[in-house]
């Protein structure tokens, strides 16, 4: 068995090579930081809601809307 490389300060990010499982890396410390993740995940979410809608025919139609 190998030791683990170092997590650089810098990742916002970090992954479990043993059990795949993610959570917080070092950087998340600093607030702006832990701000800019938070604003960038919740665009994230947004762009996959729109994907699934778009995928489950629920985004709109091309033609014209009955009154």
């Amino acid at each position: 068995m190998r030791d683990a490389d170092p997590c650089p300060a810098t990742a916002a990010r970090v992954e479990c090579e043993r059990c795949g499982l993610i959570g917080l890396g070092p950087a998340t410390a600093d607030p702006e930081i832990a701000g800019q993740l938070r604003a960038i995940e919740a665009l994230h979410d947004i762009e996959l809601r729109v994907q699934r809608a778009l995928r489950d025919g629920h985004g709109p139609s091309a033609g014209p809307r009955p009154a």
